[in-house]
């Protein structure tokens, strides 16, 4: 990857990340309902960290001063997450996309 591919990653890795530390938040002030960060963690994972890179990047970025707690369910849903998920979606949906365009 170029430095300008990882800062784009980055970018979007940061984003998603953020916005499961502000549903912690948003449990904590009653505003949504408990589990809800934890569903959005599990929902979300495989298209954000079924990469090779994105796993690496949480390891350094979770050593950023998240609460504990996070960084634990976190790492423990990312334990279940194939890091080659991403590579073989795009394997299957480009032979899909030719088998389709050529059969058109």
């Amino acid at each position: 990857m170029t430095s300008a591919d990882i800062k784009v990653v980055d970018g979007y890795l940061v984003n998603q990340v953020q916005g499961w530390s502000r549903m912690q938040l948003l449990e904590s002030a009653g505003l949504v309902a408990q589990g809800s960060r934890e569903i959005q963690i599990r929902a979300t994972s495989d298209f954000y960290f079924g990469n090779r890179f994105a796993q690496y990047w949480w390891k350094y970025e979770a050593q950023r001063g998240y609460d504990p707690e996070f960084v634990s369910l976190v790492e423990s849903v990312l334990q279940e997450v194939d890091e080659n998920r991403n590579q073989q979606w795009l394997i299957d949906l480009r032979a899909d996309l030719a088998s389709n365009v050529d059969g058109a």
